[in-house]
């Protein structure tokens, strides 16, 4: 790391850990590398906002 170097800042197991934007990518690209090519993950979020929303307002 440098002066001036743009860090991304997470929790992991009770302790702050800072990353460059790019540690964080390759790390993000590979949680959802293991996720099925047919799981549609936005779907799935949108159904459930709207299962919530749908609580909320009853």
């Amino acid at each position: 790391m440098s002066e001036g170097d743009t860090l991304v800042a997470r929790q992991e197991e009770g302790r702050l850990v800072l990353d460059k934007p790019e540690a964080s990518k390759q790390r993000l690209r590979a949680r959802f590398a293991r996720v099925p090519a047919e799981q549609q993950l936005v779907g799935e979020r949108l159904v459930e906002r709207r299962q919530e929303a749908l609580k909320e307002g009853a």
